[in-house]
């Protein structure tokens, strides 16, 4: 995601400020694996992992991947 490291971070690869409108919002990345291990205990587990494209507040081209998980617990 090319919005990765924007922010501060204030755990692992989690960081708040990146956007001006989300100052206060924690965005968390993520790989497949690490979905896998924190769903480990949940049944029918799916990923599908999306992308698409936005122009930012500064004008700057970005590219937003993300999961969509579905899972039972």
């Amino acid at each position: 995601d090319s919005t990765y490291g924007i922010g501060k971070e204030i755990e692992r690869n989690t960081f708040v400020g990146a956007k001006d409108t989300e100052e206060d919002v924690p965005h968390h990345y993520s790989t497949r694996q690490e979905l896998i291990r924190l769903f480990s205990k949940f049944q029918n587990l799916k990923i599908r992992s999306s992308s698409n494209s936005y122009i930012d507040d500064r004008g700057q081209n970005r590219i937003r991947k993300y999961f969509n998980v579905e899972a039972l617990k």
